[in-house]
């Protein structure tokens, strides 16, 4: 999990940076932050799993592994018992109620904006139906949008989560044209599903409320936002009828950003003013192909990082036992499992020897490679197996177990 925030908070900060390049479109910024911001849900260890449903094992034991592992009332008589340390839980249930009481108290300040923003609505005349109409074609929605005055907001904004609807104040007083641009910001937000993807980006928040960066790009996503949609007005209209609009509807006290709920109106406004008089006097890069590069990285840097923890490390010992030596010897019938892969034939003998506490001596042209996997099944016969599957037999004289070629 620590090597998972980890990876994910510099691939996030590196995202916020690469956000601040000049030449890239507000929707470019903003696809390239919430990209790196929903890495948070996608940890490296999926991969393995993933592979794994195509046939390709990643953690399957490297060669030269002794792995055994004492069964039964050997496995815990001789390990000193312990008790897992009360603060990992602690810190892990205060997470929780946190993050739960800040998703409940972002849903619950959501709905009741939606309730606020549309409580005694009128539906739109034919004019402002008509001027909708045109809006939908600028943004390039094609379905439905229901739009609304309503007496109980200042400022214009669309509310709803899968049906949008768009709602202005009704005491606004707005030419034809300035309504349209207006209503073209609006249909942009439903166009780009503005709503739908804000509820994810308070989910990240509320999940990781401790992590500074969070807040910070979400930040950077609430400015983008506003300005992509900006800029959809601004490419298929006048922007000197857009800026005279926004002064119109900006009169009222700066909007607070609410789930489910896309205000025109934010506490960058003044920054967007000046996006807006400085639009197209610098050459921007594509944004399909931005994104599309900086979406392969992320799913390369994911996928890599999986498959680099999941295969075995070229460090490990080539022998070695996951089992305490017992205090006393192994009994005929006391069960191991084991799993050798490419182990030595002697290192095997020796684990065997330490583990029963007897003195197991091989002959010198026992050697060899042993590949075999047992569970829960009595040392001896583990034992006999072994020396089976070999070609070698044993002969036992008191407590000493002599090895040789059949």
């Amino acid at each position: 999990m620590i090597a998972h925030l980890l990876e994910s908070t510099l691939l996030l900060a590196i995202a916020i940076l690469v956000a601040h390049v000049p030449r890239l479109a507000a929707r470019t910024r903003y696809a390239i932050v919430f990209t790196a911001l929903m890495k948070f849900a996608i940890p490296s260890a999926i991969v393995p799993r993933m592979l794994a449903l195509f046939g390709i094992d990643l953690t399957r034991m490297p060669k030269g592994t002794i792995l055994i592992e004492v069964l039964g009332p050997l496995t815990t008589a001789n390990l000193p018992a312990t008790v897992a340390p009360f603060w990992p839980a602690a810190v892990t249930a205060m997470w929780l109620v946190i993050a739960a009481a800040l998703l409940a108290r972002s849903l619950i300040r959501g709905n009741e904006g939606m309730r606020l923003a549309l409580s005694n609505a009128l539906d739109a005349d034919e004019r402002e139906l008509a001027v909708l109409a045109r809006a939908r074609s600028r943004a390039g929605v094609t379905g439905a949008v229901r739009l609304v005055r309503s007496p109980s907001i200042t400022t214009p904004v669309t509310a709803g989560r899968l049906r949008e609807v768009i709602v202005i104040p009704a005491g606004a007083e707005l030419g034809d044209t300035e309504l349209e641009a207006i209503l073209t910001h609006e249909c942009a937000h439903i166009a780009r599903h503005d709503n739908l993807l804000g509820i994810l980006e308070s989910i990240a928040g509320c999940a990781l409320w401790f992590h500074p960066l969070i807040w910070i790009a979400r930040r950077v996503l609430d400015a983008a936002r506003e300005e992509a949609c900006d800029a959809a007005v601004i490419t298929s209209g006048d922007a000197g009828v857009y800026v005279t609009a926004l002064g119109k509807v900006c009169g009222a006290a700066v909007a607070p950003h609410t789930v489910g709920i896309s205000c025109i109106v934010s506490n960058t406004i003044r920054e967007r003013m000046e996006a807006i008089m400085s639009f197209g006097t610098r050459r921007l890069l594509p944004h399909r192909a931005v994104t599309a590069t900086v979406m392969f990285l992320l799913v390369a840097v994911t996928i890599g990082s999986g498959v680099a923890r999941a295969l075995p490390s070229s460090e490990r010992p080539a022998a070695r036992t996951t089992a305490a030596v017992p205090s006393s010897p192994l009994s005929s019938d006391e069960n191991i499992s084991l799993d050798l892969k490419d182990a030595d034939l002697r290192d095997v003998l020796s684990t065997f020897s330490k583990l029963a506490k007897i003195e197991i001596v091989a002959d010198d042209d026992v050697s060899g490679k042993v590949t075999i996997s047992l569970h829960d099944v009595p040392w001896k016969e583990a034992f006999a197996k072994i020396l089976d599957d070999a070609n070698l037999r044993q002969e036992q004289t008191g407590a000493t177990i002599r090895v040789h070629r059949k």
